[in-house]
């Protein structure tokens, strides 16, 4: 089953009365609004699958990955209803509005998922969000946050987060040609355009892989007006044999646990729940995000791909440039060098917080996007502050 058949819109009327949802008047494509509907066969077969599966043997503690505990205790709450529940987890993943489009590009059509709070503010400043791996729903909370604290007359941005081709509810990159970072810039730039967002100057922000999908927006699209990452390291993730590892972890729920469940415990500050783990494992394994995201991904190894240490990939001076920096990234880089790839204007350095920082501090990254918004349009003078809280 294709992932973007989980997106459906039976209430139409219903779901174009819901806050945020009414997509600016500029736009030119007519953007889908939908909800997440995962049929309960989907889940029940799961659950199947995860009750027939072999865990592994006992381990004594994490030096060499999850523990056999953390595993046996994983898979018993994801099964037992009365720990996750995927009905609330599903009403949880609509708490914000989502949206589909087609987009046409090099002769292949892509169906693009997204999540969105659009403004009804005639001035409100478009702030595209893109995501890393293993991600997808990480922005919720910061999403979440900004809905508590406006209301859609006074939200000063249209908040857009993207889900890359081959992530949850977007269709896969083809599988029969070569398909990169720039690739993914470019349809998200297509999307962008089809929103108006041409002639309406955007602000772009990344992490992780979504750092350089931000990169080329900044570099390539003139509508780009500003820049904001949170990761700035270039290295191949997956990308010498993405098919074997797919392969290998579409076969098996708890292979997929494995995989991706260290990642959290890992690259955190504070691993978090075992219901937020559970969530986005469940939702890769229903959209069989992993072996699709990854099948081509050859992030750097190109000239043409937006890397960071590529001079060619270089922010564009007079482009406000903002980096936050977040103690537990596994993959921290000094300030000098992110320097050497555009000239940074606004610098924050945090304590607390790691790969999933949207995740992990929303309250935190919802204060730096917003501070960096407000310097980048009113052009402050270059800002520079370590959190120490």
């Amino acid at each position: 089953m294709a992932a973007s058949q989980f997106l459906y819109a039976p209430y139409l009327d219903t779901l174009s009365d819901r806050p945020f949802s009414r997509v600016p008047e500029d736009a030119r494509v007519k953007q889908e609004l939908c909800e997440v509907r995962v049929p309960p066969h989907a889940i029940t077969e799961l659950k199947r699958l995860i009750q027939t599966a072999r865990l592994g043997p006992e381990t004594f503690n994490t030096k060499y990955g999850l523990t056999g505990l953390w595993m046996k205790e994983a898979v018993q709450a994801w099964t037992d209803v009365s720990t996750f529940n995927w009905a609330k987890v599903q009403d949880y993943i609509n708490s914000v509005p989502h949206f589909k489009s087609e987009v046409d590009y090099q002769g292949h059509s892509y169906t693009v998922h997204y999540v969105a709070l659009f403004s009804k503010r005639s001035d409100a400043i478009p702030v595209v969000n893109i995501h890393g791996w293993p991600g997808c729903l990480e922005v919720l909370p910061l999403m979440n946050l900004l809905q508590e604290k406006y209301t859609p007359d006074t939200l000063p941005y249209h908040f857009i987060a993207p889900s890359m081709p081959g992530y949850t509810f977007s269709s896969g990159p083809p599988n029969n040609h070569d398909f990169s970072t720039l690739d993914t810039s470019r349809i998200f730039r297509i999307l962008l355009h089809q929103l108006g967002f041409d002639d309406i100057p955007y602000i772009v922000v990344g992490g992780d892989i979504g750092s350089h999908v931000a990169r080329a927006l900044a570099v390539e699209d003139a509508a780009c007006s500003a820049i904001h990452l949170n990761f700035c390291f270039d290295g191949n993730m997956h990308a010498t044999r993405p098919a074997t590892i797919g392969s290998i972890l579409i076969s098996d729920p708890i292979a997929l646990l494995a995989g991706i469940g260290e990642k959290f415990a890992a690259w955190t500050n504070k691993t978090p729940t075992l219901n937020t783990i559970l969530t986005f494992i469940t939702v890769y394994w229903l959209t069989e995000t992993f072996p699709r995201s990854i099948y081509r991904a050859d992030f750097v190894s190109s000239d043409v791909v937006p890397s960071h240490g590529n001079p060619r990939w270089c922010i564009p001076d007079g482009k406000p440039f903002g980096f936050s920096a977040f103690s537990k990234e596994i993959l921290p880089v000094p300030r000098a060098w992110i320097e050497r790839t555009g000239k940074v204007t606004f610098w924050r350095k945090h304590k607390k917080g790691g790969r999933f920082a949207a995740l992990e501090v929303p309250e935190v990254m919802l204060r730096d996007l917003e501070d960096f918004v407000a310097h980048a349009t009113e052009a402050r003078k270059p800002i520079s502050k370590d959190d120490r809280k």
